[in-house]
């Protein structure tokens, strides 16, 4: 997958995610389109999991034209007994309205861009079906859907919200214990799986106090490859969101 991170807009068109087609999938897809989204600074404007705020929408910059400008403040000068400003005032006003607002236009332009790659992305990697259902759903709760909007729908219809999203992650996370506990850990198997590093945790609570279970007990060397592995960049997604939910991540 093609970092996200000061990635140009030019470049939006080559990200890359893994498919979303069954409720199996959507660790690795949601994660992934976080961590690409976050790349793009967007990520707050999309987070399914909190509420909808002002700012998810995205808006042009618009100015007051010059002659209602000219109006509006020449009323409310004779409201509030003011001399009414001269021409040469609102013409410099006005021009410094139309300055910002053509920054802004560059913001938006630049967001919208960001926009269109992710829903492009989720478009090109959710199952048609899933996807149809989704969009139908939320653009009957409003024709101006958000990004916020849309995630939150496709979880329901994935049937993954709120718990379920954290049942399946430590589901997938006990396969790759599993593996440890019967002398498999190795490279492969941490590329196979989504997991969270404060789970290591379980590990050592695991090899320490459960040692009378039926198991196979982690070597020392097995338990510092898995302590080495979650430090790694690539579980920085899954790490984060954990932190954000207020868990403790394991470390050494």
């Amino acid at each position: 997958m093609k970092k996200a991170y000061g990635m140009p807009s030019n470049s939006f068109q080559n990200l890359h995610i893994v498919r979303l087609q069954s409720l199996e999938q959507w660790v690795d897809w949601f994660f992934e389109l976080r961590a690409i989204a976050k790349g793009l600074q967007i990520w707050d404007t999309m987070d399914p999991d909190q509420p909808d705020q002002d700012g998810d929408k995205l808006q042009s910059p618009k100015v007051e034209p010059y002659a209602k400008l000219k109006a509006r403040l020449n009323k409310e000068a004779r409201s509030e007994n003011r001399p009414v400003l001269p021409e040469e005032s609102i013409i410099l006003l006005h021009n410094s309205l139309c300055q910002e607002a053509g920054i802004e236009l560059l913001s938006y332009q630049e967001r919208a861009q960001k926009e269109q790659a992710i829903r492009d992305l989720i478009i090109s990697s959710v199952n048609p079906d899933i996807y149809e259902s989704a969009i139908s759903k939320t653009t009957k709760e409003t024709s101006q859907h958000t990004l916020r909007q849309l995630l939150r729908t496709l979880q329901i219809e994935t049937g993954l919200k709120g718990f379920l999203l954290d049942e399946a992650t430590t589901t997938a996370y006990e396969e790759v214990i599993k593996e440890a506990y019967n002398g498999k850990v190795d490279t492969f198997s941490w590329k196979k799986h989504p997991w969270t590093a404060d789970k290591c945790s379980y590990v050592e609570y695991a090899v320490t106090e459960m040692s009378s279970l039926p198991i196979k007990k982690l070597s020392p060397e097995q338990y510092n490859e898995i302590l080495d592995e979650v430090q790694k960049p690539k579980w920085a997604p899954l790490r984060d969101i954990w932190e954000e939910r207020g868990w403790k991540v394991a470390g050494r």
